[in-house]
Formats: C-alpha cells, structure tokens, sequence
C-alpha cells in the first residue's frame, strides 16, 4: 500500500561530476514537485551549508552527469523541513532563529522570480529536529507532525501558503508513536498524510509493535489511524 516514504532526514547529498553541483551532506532539507527535486543546507562534519539546488526529474542523465540547477543560497542548517505549495510555484522552509532567537521562523522561495522572501510568523521551541512537511494537493495546506509550538511534541502544525500562517491540532496521545525523525510522504489514493518510523515524543527508538506501523492522518475527517500492512514474501529455489 505503502510505496515510498519521502526521507525526512535525507541520506547523503551525492555530489556528481558536473561543473555545477551540490556539496556532499547530511541532513539537507528537501521537497518534490512534479518535474524536480529541491535540496536546501546540510552539514558534513564541520559546517553547514547555505547551498540551494534542484534537480530536473523530467531530463534523463547518464552517469555522474545529473541535471542539477543551482539556486540562491538559502539558510545555512540541517535536519529542518521543507514543502512546495500546491501550484508548485513556491517553497517554504521552516527552521530555527538565527543568533541567539529561540524562535521558529520561516523563508518563502518563489520559483518563478527565484527570490528568497522572509514568512511573517514565527512560532517556540525552534531547537526541535526531526520534523517532516508533507503537503496535501488538494488543498495546499501543509501538515508538521510532532510540532514546533509545543515543548511535548503532542500537536500538528498546519502551514497555509495564502494567508503565511500557521495553526496547530493537538494529536491523540495514543496516535502518532514516532513524532520525531520519521519519514512522511503524501498519499494521493487514501488523501492523508502517512507516516513510519522515528522516534517517540521523548526521542526514544520506538520498539516492539509499534516500530513497524504505519500511522495515516486523513486531513477531512481530522482522524489519525494506523494502517494493516501486509508483507508477502517470495522466494526462488
């Protein structure tokens, strides 16, 4: 049922052989439209990096030789979630305050003007790693499990491109086990936000039954459940 869960902590960035390519990182923000691939910031071990690309889906490549694009330079950190807006004609990016801000804050990325712009909200707890952005296409609104406005992890972010504005939804203390570090992708047959793996509400692994469930959001009744998932295995003697 599950196909493809997008990472929210990507695996290393691959730099390729091209003249113009991105550094080789971990922890790059990154989000898809239907044609490209985004990747903002990242780290190695030393530094973080304000490096901005996309990736052209859409143009084949042989080897090494991607179709990278290099945009302007964004926010320079890693481990922090990004989403394209429903017309997939901009980018927001959500991360901590810069200096000594203890504040969330946001960037707007405009696609066709390839500008950088700074949202007008912000919101506590901007130290928090390990959440996912998925947006819903039908709606455009753009859901943050595990929270930024609360310290337990216990509430939903929902982020509107329209209004730059940001609502929270308290999940079920019974729903949603891995609210740090997990992976979200959209789907499109079920219209919820699906999500696996992670880390509970206090950072811990999440073992037993719990570590291989999948949890499903359905954003028009409001409900969280958990998915059955069947696993067929084969094998050729």
């Amino acid at each position: 049922m599950l196909a493809l869960l997008s990472f929210y902590l990507p695996a290393t960035t691959l730099a390729q052989n091209n003249t113009v390519s991105p550094i080789a990182v971990r922890g790059a923000a990154h989000a898809r439209t239907a044609t490209k691939l985004y990747i903002l910031g990242g780290k190695d071990k030393l530094s973080a990096y304000p490096q901005f690309f996309s990736l052209d889906l859409a143009v084949p490549w042989q080897g090494s030789q991607a179709a990278w694009g290099k945009l302007p330079d964004g926010i320079a950190q890693d481990i922090f979630p990004m989403a394209a807006s429903m017309d997939e004609k901009e980018l927001v990016v959500f991360h901590a305050g810069q200096g000594s801000s203890s504040l969330l804050t946001a960037r707007l990325f405009n696609l066709v003007t390839q500008q950088w712009s700074t949202s007008q909200f912000s919101a506590q707890y901007a130290a928090f790693q390990g959440n996912g952005a998925v947006t819903d296409p039908s709606t455009g609104l753009v859901y943050i499990a595990g929270s930024y406005t609360d310290a337990s992890r216990g509430s939903l972010n929902i982020y509107t491109f329209e209004s730059d504005s940001m609502k929270t939804l308290t999940i079920p203390p019974d729903q949603l086990i891995n609210r740090g570090y997990y992976t979200n992708a959209w789907s499109k047959r079920l219209s919820s936000a699906l999500y696996f793996g992670g880390y509970n509400a206090s950072l811990q692994p999440v073992l037993g039954p719990d570590a291989n469930v999948v949890t499903r959001y359905s954003p028009s009744t409001g409900q969280w459940s958990r998915l059955v998932c069947l696993i067929q295995l084969s094998f050729a003697i």
